[in-house]
């Protein structure tokens, strides 16, 4: 069943109320929808509601003319849930489709963009097949750079399944596929060290490249870590067989945004591929010089609106800056 209503709080009320009358709807075949509830506060409940597959019971309990009345119903209107506290990006990016793709991808080339990204489980899953991926990837000659994290439409998913769909990105023209460096064992900080995981990786990597693309291993840690645990992480993505590796740490304190900086060089003297070292938090100003100091490239966003990452700078910004600092 299509999500189609976006829904802005998960208590009682809400799930008692209006979530009722939806899967009383989808019941009578009178509509055909379901809800994505995005919690809007850091204790919320979607981690409850996810353990019970979105479902739960709901008792009604009163009087209809004249007689006392009592109802159960196992209510399953709710598809998903977000907490942008957990899982931002995907809460920015919550429905898209492969017009409005499109119309990204023309607008980011037209400001100068020289590769394209696509975070391709936000598509929704009528969008995910082998077609809609050909024509997206075939859409322009520059290159593209896909991922299939484990949100959105791959909410559900084995990692296994995961990994056939990079396999079929390759396949279909993907010039760059991200792995995450959890794949096969997930792990706080997208990074596992467990052999029978990275055993598989290394064969994940392989296939991709077999099938003819590249690989950028991620490993998205979302909070500051030491300069040793960084380069730890860089140089397993290498040893992986990765072509690029991708970490993206944190910084809320200036002294932790010049220290990641330091980082950068560490990086650049050690490793043998190209990196791409991202920071969240306060002080992010790796985002918009990282690739003027040796980082392998920007990661921005074309413009504004309800659904782009905030943490993206915007492309014309970030194009401005690059052409002042050569």
């Amino acid at each position: 069943m299509t999500e189609r209503i976006i829904q802005f709080g998960e208590g009682n009320f809400l799930r008692g109320f209006v979530d009722y009358f939806i899967d009383a709807l989808n019941k009578k075949g009178l509509y055909d929808g379901k809800v994505v509830v995005v919690q809007p506060i850091e204790t919320g409940m979607v981690e409850g509601l996810k353990a019970q597959d979105y479902k739960y019971n709901l008792f009604l309990r009163g009087v209809i003319d004249g007689e006392v009345v009592q109802e159960h119903s196992l209510i399953g209107s709710i598809a998903r849930g977000l907490s942008p506290y957990a899982d931002f990006d995907s809460y920015m990016v919550l429905a898209d489709n492969p017009q409005r793709t499109k119309e990204l991808m023309d607008k980011s080339l037209s400001l100068g963009a020289e590769a394209v990204g696509m975070q391709v489980e936000k598509l929704l899953v009528e969008y995910q097949n082998e077609a809609i991926y050909r024509e997206l990837f075939t859409y322009t000659d520059k290159p593209v750079y896909a991922t299939s994290y484990r949100s959105n439409s791959n909410v559900g998913k084995s990692d296994e399944e995961i990994a056939e769909v990079l396999i079929t990105f390759a396949k279909c023209g993907a010039t760059l596929c991200d792995v995450m460096g959890d794949i096969f064992d997930k792990q706080p900080g997208e990074f596992t060290e467990d052999k029978n995981a990275v055993d598989k990786q290394k064969e994940l990597i392989d296939k991709i490249h077999k099938a003819g693309a590249e690989v950028i291993m991620s490993s998205h840690v979302r909070k500051f870590i030491s300069a040793e645990e960084v380069l730890k992480i860089a140089l397993a993505h290498q040893e992986r067989g990765a072509d690029i590796s991708k970490i993206v740490t944190g910084a809320e304190t200036m002294e932790e945004q010049i220290e990641n900086l330091r980082i950068v060089n560490l990086l650049k003297e050690n490793l043998k591929i190209p990196f791409l070292y991202l920071s969240g938090g306060k002080c992010n100003i790796l985002r918009r010089i990282g690739a003027d100091i040796g980082c392998c490239m920007y990661l921005g966003v074309a413009e504004r609106d309800e659904f782009s990452a905030p943490e993206q700078p915007l492309l014309e910004n970030i194009t401005a800056i690059r052409d002042n600092m050569q």
